[in-house]
């Protein structure tokens, strides 16, 4: 069962693959332009990284969904193969490459003959050197001679070369990480079941025996030493942020939630900053995934309930303080909310939160009871009739775009959170909300949209869902990275007294906000926190 479970590690370590070595960025002798990108190029660059990292939690979610629907299946239905090898197998190959080439953007600076320092005494450099080596065992003066080349890379953490530096190394040990806990999460799960592992390994006529083949290239001595220099760079620009009190922006933020949150983080941390490789490195693995997997058998609900309890932060440090909400608050919201009500949430504890600009994070619609989809003459819509149980016996009557996709979820759920508003259109005739209404209806089951462009159709981000069911109003937009954005502060900008909404409940840092809603609405998008009125 070892050998098997260290078939992922060459995914995972082989920053020498051959089909990747187009990306590997080539050092010239004053490499600083090469490596360092303008700010505009580095934006993208980690704008669509997180959609990758993001991509792959929430394939790790749907895969452990799937698995728990078949793991009990005494046969398999032939959708059930064709979902394994198509949305499965096929999918995290493609998921697995694009975070490679995350990964290679700063193999250089995990290779052995690189070396780094790190300082703030002088400015952020990479120079190339050579050497020369004297060979004894040559018989020539030539052959004798050995020159070798390496960089020295100083980088400081107060300027800005060292900082875009710093969090390419973040995003390459991050991207590594998710790759882990793929395995350790998802894909061990699938490995010790023994028809899944069959069908996986032998049933697929382009993978044949694909787990097997790069099981070979997985104990590489090499591999295992860029990956424990990363962890040992990142222990040391953790220390350096703490000792000094860094104000860390939001990606860097991003990147520290994501890699401390990681399963596999503290087992490699621990067992990597100690161990000797030159001498150990099989039976270490050997021991980390026998570690890890156990951990996986207690930790497992833990981690379904982190993925699937916070499908809009994939990563979260606690619960809400709206998290316990008594019955009766829970009755009083749901007295005053009516349908097509826009929901706008704060989660400063998730870590997708951290990436969001402005105070909210996420927008969701109401769609209204049964008795109120009656009364618009919509029950028995042919878009709403699917959810119509949903909706009367299981309460759900929130509308939200998740990571996952759109999707009808209940309050109860919704309520993980630290902040709350509800906004209602002031004027809207019957007509107009069976138009929304029935728009609303219509999102659910698209696939999130990792581009955040507004300009689509087929997949819609959360907070888009008002764009597109108040689909003939003017909504503020931003244009990022040559794509048109809506961000869920966008949509609390159209409350006031001269604007289309008004606020009709507010509740922020768990605390209920009771009059002067509009009012200190705008205070929450200016960030003026001290200045909220409680009572």
């Amino acid at each position: 069962m070892k050998v098997h479970a260290l078939f992922l590690i060459s995914m995972i370590l082989n920053f020498s693959c051959s089909q990747f070595s187009s990306l590997k960025r080539k050092i010239a002798s004053n490499p600083m332009h090469e490596i360092v990108q303008s700010e505009q190029e580095f934006q993208n660059y980690f704008s669509t990284s997180q959609e990758i990292i993001e991509e792959n939690m929430v394939w790790r979610a749907k895969a452990l969904e799937f698995y728990n629907e078949i793991r009990n299946n005494e046969v398999l239905s032939n959708k059930d193969i064709i979902t394994l090898h198509q949305q499965g197998t096929e999918k995290y190959i493609e998921m697995r490459q694009n975070l490679w080439e995350i990964i290679l953007q700063s193999e250089w600076l995990t290779q052995p003959k690189t070396q780094i320092a790190i300082s703030f005494e002088q400015p952020t450099s990479i120079t190339q050197k050579t050497i020369r080596r004297v060979n004894p065992g040559r018989t020539s003066s030539m052959s004798r001679n050995e020159f070798i080349s390496f960089y020295s890379v100083h980088i400081n953490p107060a300027d800005k070369n060292g900082q875009q530096i710093i969090k390419q190394i973040k995003l390459s040990l991050a991207s590594a990480l998710v790759l882990y806990d793929n395995y350790t999460i998802v894909l061990s799960q699938f490995h010790n079941i023994k028809k899944l592992r069959r069908l996986i390994n032998s049933d697929h006529e382009d993978l044949d025996n694909y787990l097997n083949k790069v099981t070979l290239n997985a104990l590489d001595i090499e591999n295992f030493t860029k990956i424990s220099k990363a962890l040992d760079f990142y222990r040391k620009i953790q220390a350096i942020e703490t000792q000094n009190k860094f104000n860390l922006d939001n990606q860097d933020s991003y990147l520290n939630v994501l890699i401390q949150g990681s399963l596999s983080y503290t087992q490699l941390n621990q067992k990597l900053a100690s161990i000797d490789l030159i001498t150990n490195h099989v039976s270490f693995f050997s021991d980390f995934f026998g570690d890890t997997l156990k951990l996986t058998s207690d930790e497992m609900s833990h981690q379904v309930s982190k993925v699937f309890g916070n499908t809009v932060g994939l990563v979260q440090t606690r619960n809400g303080k709206l998290y316990k909400m008594s019955e009766a608050e829970k009755r009083n919201i749901h007295k005053k909310l009516k349908p097509l009500d826009i929901l706008l949430e704060k989660t400063p504890f998730r870590l997708t939160d951290k990436f969001i600009p402005g105070h909210w994070g996420h927008v969701a619609i109401w769609s209204g009871t049964k008795k109120e989809l009656i009364e618009l003459e919509l029950w028995d819509h042919p878009l709403i009739k699917p959810f119509q149980k949903e909706i009367e016996f299981e309460g759900k009557r929130i509308i939200e775009a998740l990571r996952p996709g759109v999707q009808i979820n209940t309050l109860e759920h919704f309520l993980n959170i630290d902040d709350i508003a509800v906004i209602r259109h002031k004027h809207l005739s019957k007509q107009e909300k069976q138009k929304y209404l029935i728009q609303a209806f219509d999102q659910i089951g698209k696939e999130y949209d990792f581009n955040f462009d507004v300009e689509t159709d087929e997949k819609i981000v959360c907070s888009e869902l008002a764009y597109v069911v108040y689909n003939d109003m003017e909504w503020p937009t931003d244009k990022q990275l040559g794509r048109y954005t809506i961000s869920p502060d966008h949509v609390a900008m159209k409350v006031g007294e001269t604007k289309d909404f008004t606020g009709v409940l507010l509740y922020h840092d768990g605390k209920r906000v009771k009059n002067n809603i509009n009012k200190n609405l705008n205070f929450l998008l200016e960030g003026k926190y001290s200045q909220i009125q409680f009572d």
